[in-house]
């Protein structure tokens, strides 16, 4: 299943409030540790562009 990630338009903080709340709902139904973590981390890097 494919996920699309929203990109909050405004500073910081609105863009944490989206993604915090993206990352909840992703992650609550996958167990895999691993597969959380990565799909963090690219939520993170789409979001903000760091690395």
């Amino acid at each position: 299943m494919a996920e699309s990630l929203a990109i909050a338009e405004g500073g910081k903080n609105e863009k944490y409030e989206l993604l915090y709340k993206q990352i909840a709902s992703l992650t609550e139904a996958e167990s895999d540790p691993i597969a959380n973590m990565a799909n963090v981390s690219s939520m993170l890097h789409q979001t903000f562009g760091f690395w």
